[in-house]
């Protein structure tokens, strides 16, 4: 075998490891939210370009009408509750949604608030209450005048954070902190505000990532992939870490930072522009130095998720419209095939977009180890292959 294949092979055990690494965890809780937490969440590149599950209307739709039916006959089991409360929100069925936890809320209150064996119950009723009356607010048009909502959700989803703190990697720590942006401080730009009172640049690898981690569960599992406040965070919270390769990624996000904006979307913060105008106040157009290669990059996977997506709704919807839904047929996804995402352009930004933004931990520690005992290697017989020739010269 030649040096050069030596490196070569060393190279894609590097990335091979990369792939295997943890995902990131992510605010809405249901049976989708453990099964996607058992099956590990997108990392950041895929959170950025959309490549994670969403579900089409017709799925929470065919769920409503299922265990409205099953309530009727057993009202006893608590997490359906939250299955077609979830269901109601996500279908835009604010009112049903907060209406559904009320129920849950008496059938807890029999119970007893410090029944042990209801912790998760009374953490789910929380936490799902609360988001359910913050996206009321956002969805009738985030005014400022009915804040009063808002500071009901922070609340409730306050009660959720003190019964499990480190839940789903903190992301109702910094849902908390996105509500209290728009109530203590509306006209601050949101990266600022939870910025502003922590300095990442000298905390380690996990404590820097944390806040990402975070927001992007809000995006894979809450409603926040047409944010562009959240995307602009993520933005500026990856670029804060003064990193060359975070840096790459926070300009991958600003540009989804963009598109939300060529959409027509907007900003929650109080006197913020619109179109071109917002553009200026958000974009980390000068501070980051991105690869030529980063917007194409961006595009293609961008395209590949939304072709991803369809796929994978019209491959539902045939099944649904026939009557079939998965969480009543174990044989639902049966012929359903996924590749999985395109690989980048340049392999060692495959190795390194794949490895940040994921939980810190052991993964994480023997990539790095294995990393570098392969450079020390490499330079090894790089340096005994330079003296091998020089003695036989």
């Amino acid at each position: 075998m030649t040096f050069t294949h030596t490196l070569r092979r060393l190279f894609y055990c590097l990335l091979i490891l990369a792939t295997l690494s943890g995902r990131v965890v992510a605010c809405l809780n249901d049976r989708d939210t453990l099964a996607n937490e058992a099956n590990r969440y997108p990392n950041v590149l895929q959170t950025i370009t959309g490549r994670f599950e969403r579900n089409p209307p017709l799925y929470y739709q065919m769920r409503i009408q299922r265990i409205t039916a099953e309530l009727k006959s057993n009202p006893s089991v608590l997490s359906d509750y939250d299955d077609i409360g979830v269901a109601c929100d996500r279908t835009g069925l604010d009112d049903e949604a907060i209406g559904w936890m009320d129920r849950k809320l008496t059938l807890l209150g029999k119970a007893g608030a410090n029944t042990p064996d209801l912790k998760e119950q009374w953490y789910r009723y929380y936490a799902n209450t609360g988001t359910f009356w913050m996206h009321r607010w956002a969805r009738a048009g985030a005014q400022q005048a009915n804040v009063d909502q808002v500071k009901r959700a922070r609340d409730l989803i306050q009660h959720a954070v003190d019964i499990k703190p480190d839940a789903h990697f903190g992301r109702e720590k910094y849902q908390l902190k996105v509500m209290n942006w728009i109530i203590d401080s509306p006209e601050e730009r949101l990266s600022d505000y939870l910025q502003r009172d922590e300095d990442v640049r000298h905390l380690p690898y996990a404590r820097k990532m944390e806040p990402v981690t975070a927001l992007c569960g809000l995006v894979a599992l809450g409603s926040a992939w047409e944010s562009v406040d959240i995307f602009d965070a993520i933005a500026a919270m990856l670029y804060r870490t003064s990193s060359w390769d975070r840096s790459r990624l926070a300009y991958l996000a600003d540009l989804r930072c963009r598109e939300l904006i060529d959409e027509g979307r907007g900003s929650m913060r109080v006197g913020s522009g619109t179109g071109v105008a917002l553009k200026q106040e958000l974009s980390l157009a000068g501070k980051t130095d991105p690869d030529s290669g980063d917007l194409g990059d961006y595009h293609r996977l961008r395209s590949e998720s939304d072709q991803w997506q369809k796929r994978r709704t019209d491959f539902m919807t045939v099944r649904m419209t026939a009557g079939r839904h998965p969480d009543t047929d174990s044989t639902f996804w049966s012929g359903y095939h996924d590749d999985g995402p395109p690989h980048l352009s340049n392999p060692w930004d495959e190795a390194i977009y794949l490895v940040l933004g994921k939980p810190f931990g052991i993964e994480f520690l023997l990539f790095w180890f294995i990393a570098y005992t392969t450079l020390l290697i490499v330079a090894w017989l790089a340096v005994r292959r330079w003296y091998r020739r020089r003695a036989r010269s």
